[in-house]
C-alpha cells in the first residue's frame, strides 16, 4: 500500500520523497553549500565555478569533517537496526566496540564518507532505485507538476548573475538545469531551490519570476512549447 501510494504521489507531483523526506537529501544541500563557502562550487565534478571566490581552506575543512560525522552517525545508527542500540551506544561511550562492530561502523562511514564528499548527486541521479522509480512514473504523466519556464521571457536571464552563471543551476543540488524539458530533469527532485533563486533576481521585476510550478494543460502547453521551440 505504501509503495502504491508514493507511486502515485510520484506519478502527481514528481519526487517529493526525495526532496522532503529522504534522509539523504539534506546532506546533499548542506554538503553544496560548504563546498560552495569552500571553492565557489557545489562539487568537483562542476566545471565552471559558480563565483569568483577564492579557495577558502577553513572551509574545506568544515565540509569534510561535517561529511565524515554525517558517515560516522549514519553508520552507527545503522548498527544499531541489527544489534541493541543500548549495546552499541554503551560500547562506543567505554571505547569498547567488539572487533565485528568496529569494522562494520569503519567499513560504513569510509563508504558514506565517499558518497557525501564525492557522490552526492550522482548517487540521487544514477544509483537509487527509489529515487529511479518515482522518476519513471513522473515521466509519465504529461500533466504532473513541474518547473515551468516562460521562454518568451528568456532575454530576462542574460543579466541575471553576470560572470556567474543561471541563479536557477547554481541553487539546483541535482546539477540540473531547470530552464531544460522536462525529460532533461528526469532526476529532479521537485525542492523548489531553482524557484526561490529565479524569484530572488528577479525580484525587482514587475513581471516576476520566470520559473514557476505548472501543472495540469499548463504542464502539457509548457511542454508542447518547448518541442516547438526546438
Amino acid at each position: 500500500v505504501l509503495a502504491g501510494v508514493l507511486m502515485w504521489v510520484s506519478w502527481k507531483w514528481g519526487r517529493l520523497f526525495c526532496g522532503w523526506l529522504c534522509p539523504h537529501f539534506p546532506v546533499v544541500e548542506l554538503i553544496n553549500r560548504l563546498f560552495i563557502r569552500a571553492g565557489g562550487k557545489p562539487s568537483f565534478w562542476t566545471r565552471d565555478a559558480q563565483s569568483k571566490t577564492q579557495t577558502k581552506w577553513f572551509w574545506w575543512a568544515v565540509a569534510g569533517i561535517t561529511s565524515v560525522a554525517l558517515a560516522f552517525s549514519w553508520a552507527v545508527v545503522l548498527l544499531t537496526y541489527f544489534l541493541p542500540p543500548t549495546e552499541i551506544y554503551g560500547n562506543l561511550w567505554r571505547a569498547e566496540l567488539t572487533r565485528n562492530q568496529f569494522i562494520f561502523i569503519a567499513i560504513v562511514t569510509t563508504v558514506l564518507s565517499l558518497d557525501f564528499i564525492f557522490a552526492r548527486h550522482i548517487f540521487c541521479r544514477s544509483l537509487c532505485s527509489v529515487g529511479l522509480f518515482q522518476s519513471l512514473a513522473w515521466m509519465q504523466n504529461k500533466s504532473a507538476l513541474v518547473v515551468g519556464y516562460d521562454r518568451k521571457r528568456a532575454a530576462s536571464c542574460a543579466d541575471c548573475l553576470p560572470d556567474q552563471g543561471a541563479a536557477c543551476n547554481n541553487a539546483c543540488p541535482m546539477l540540473l538545469k531547470p530552464r531544460s524539458i522536462k525529460r532533461h530533469m528526469f532526476t529532479c527532485t521537485q525542492c523548489g531551490l531553482c524557484l526561490e533563486a529565479c524569484a530572488e533576481t528577479q525580484q525587482n521585476n514587475p513581471q516576476g519570476p520566470l520559473l514557476t510550478w505548472v501543472s495540469g494543460e499548463a504542464a502539457r502547453q509548457n511542454e508542447a512549447g518547448f518541442s516547438a521551440l526546438k
